[in-house]
């Protein structure tokens, strides 16, 4: 006989009973044996709704279990893990429909884990105690890196510094702060912070080379309110050694949870170190940015900007114009002159400076310089994988660069021509030639002829003090000191008379910086938050004039 079991598990006696009634007398027997009925088994299935995902993505994690038999309710609780990790719990609930006692249990959550390879299990406890508790086979998931984007609106990572100078001419080592700014634009949205930054100087073969003191760098928040948005930096010393100045290309790379291609312009700068200049030299070196104006078979993607550095001066004897220069910059269109679908990354480098030549205008205390020169130059392309590929060589550019002293105008024009007729590449195109742009507000220099950006010790200037009539009776005596101040200044009013005295200062363009009064015999402070150069302080006491020139 074949009977359902719905005892609950334990040891039991089952009895075979016999009767006899063939003779007069009847006899019964009976055979005793122990049954054992044990807890029903299952089995428990796991389904991943990916098994490749980023990480800090979501990730749906099913666990159906199915009992042995269906005589009873199947209930209990399901732990989810990835790796070693529990990622969640979750109790059954009956399959609707199942006619076999299926239950399951569900989780959405979101992968923490790095990238790598992850076995990810689901464990099943019964609640109901005629069932046994199971766990899935393994299942593999794959986790990957998240592409990091710039966070600039220039569309670079790196926003460090772009241009250094030495110490001194008898230096050729200068402190440069690299920093990047990077940003997940993914969704869901993850946590920069499992980003890793590491700088690298990029060889002439494409090849990339860690700056040591600038690997593996972790990514801090610029808000901590917000994960998407964070930034890495080091400072490192980059050596000229005897040069007077010289140009690294440096990458950007990303790893640990995110990743980008550090061979493609948004990942890579120029960082120009040079030794202070003298009279004669031209060096820059930093950011334009790119505009609808740019033009040529190559013209550049207005989303980046366009990375220059250059150092250009005579020989010794004076005769011969020596230097070199530098451009990357990023395009949509592939050599043939073709728009294409990925961004191309272009790089420049001169191979001879043929033509220097500059003029310097001085008026007013107001210095302008403009230097132009032409040279042979190769165009290559970086590819995706790093490798460099010659586009053409000895082609023809010419760099127009102007540097305004006090005004803080410093401008530039680049044209790269084409061997066949036309023009590879201008940044700022007005039908017929390059035109002066403006440098970016980034750190970015352009000095010309030795008339360095606002700096009274190197840029000659003349200021002639009012005439004044003398005034019999009194004089009027004032000082400000310290001058020069790295600080602020102090002025301090003597002389016979009691009177308040009208005080105004201004900077070299005219504006009006302060506006004070002070009684004979009376000190007053000002000028902390000037910023770098030349002012001149209007002293008015009754009849009496004076201006003094302060340099901070």
């Amino acid at each position: 006989t074949v009977a359902p079991v719905g005892t609950a598990i334990g040891n039991y006696s089952a009895y075979a009973v016999s009767t006899n009634t063939t003779t007069l007398c009847s006899s019964l027997s009976r055979t005793q044996v122990t049954v054992a009925i044990n807890k029903a088994t299952t089995t428990t299935v796991l389904t991943m709704s990916a098994g490749s995902l980023r990480y800090k993505d979501y990730v749906t994690l099913t666990a159906v279990i199915t009992p042995q038999n269906a005589s009873g309710s199947l209930s209990g609780s399901v732990v989810f893990k990835i790796g070693t990790i529990t990622y969640g719990s979750a109790s059954v609930i009956a399959v609707p429909g199942a006619i076999d006692g299926k239950v399951q249990a569900q989780v959405v959550v979101q992968v923490n884990e790095l990238p790598s390879t992850y076995v990810a299990t689901a464990c099943f406890t019964s609640s109901n105690a005629n069932y046994e508790g199971s766990t899935s086979l393994n299942k593999t998931l794959v986790v990957t890196a998240r592409t990091a984007t710039p966070s600039t609106a220039a569309a670079s990572f790196y926003n460090g510094t772009v241009f250094a100078w030495t110490p001194g001419t008898n230096s050729g080592t200068a402190t440069v702060l690299l920093a990047a700014s990077l940003k997940d634009n993914n969704s869901p949205a993850g946590d920069i912070r499992a980003a890793r930054v590491t700088f690298y100087y990029v060889l002439s073969t494409g090849a990339l080379s860690p700056i040591t003191g600038a690997t593996n760098l972790p990514v801090g928040l610029v808000d901590v309110s917000d994960g998407t948005v964070g930034t890495a930096s080091a400072s490192v010393q980059l050596s000229i050694g005897s040069l007077t100045s010289s140009s690294w290309t440096i990458a950007v790379g990303v790893s640990g949870g995110y990743t980008n291609n550090p061979n493609d312009v948004q990942s890579q700068a120029i960082v120009t170190v040079s030794k202070p200049i003298t009279t004669g030299y031209i060096v820059g070196g930093g950011t334009i940015s790119n505009n609808s104006n740019s033009a040529g078979f190559l013209k550049s993607n207005a989303a980046n900007n366009s990375w220059y550095g250059f150092n250009v001066t005579y020989t010794k004897s004076g005769t011969n114009p020596k230097g070199a220069v530098w451009l990357t910059f990023g395009s949509w269109y592939s050599p043939s002159g073709q728009l294409d679908t990925r961004l191309h990354t272009y790089r420049v480098t001169s191979t001879a400076i043929s033509t220097f030549n500059t003029v310097t205008k001085s008026s007013s205390g107001y210095v302008t310089a403009t230097a132009t020169f032409t040279s042979k130059a190769n165009l290559v392309e970086v590819l995706e994988n790093g490798t460099i590929v010659s586009i053409e060589g000895g082609s023809n550019l010419q760099i127009v660069v102007a540097n305004n002293c006090p005004m803080g105008i410093q401008q530039l024009a680049v044209t790269l021509f084409r061997k066949a007729g036309g023009i590879w590449f201008a940044n700022n195109w007005n039908g017929t030639s390059a035109v002066l742009q403006q440098v970016n507000n980034d750190g970015s220099k352009v000095f010309v002829a030795g008339a360095s950006l606002c700096q009274p010790a190197r840029v000659s200037m003349s200021f002639q003090e009012p005439a004044l009539e003398p005034v019999i009776g009194y004089s009027l005596s004032a000082v400000v000191f310290p001058n020069p101040t790295s600080t602020s200044f102090k002025l301090h009013i003597s002389g016979n008379s009691k009177e308040v005295a009208e005080i105004q200062v201004f900077d070299l363009w005219g504006h009006l910086k302060n506006k004070m009064k002070a009684a004979g015999g009376e000190t007053v402070s000002f000028g902390s938050g000037y910023i770098h150069g030349v002012y001149f302080v209007h002293i008015i006491q009754g009849e009496q004039k004076k201006v003094i020139k302060a340099i901070k």
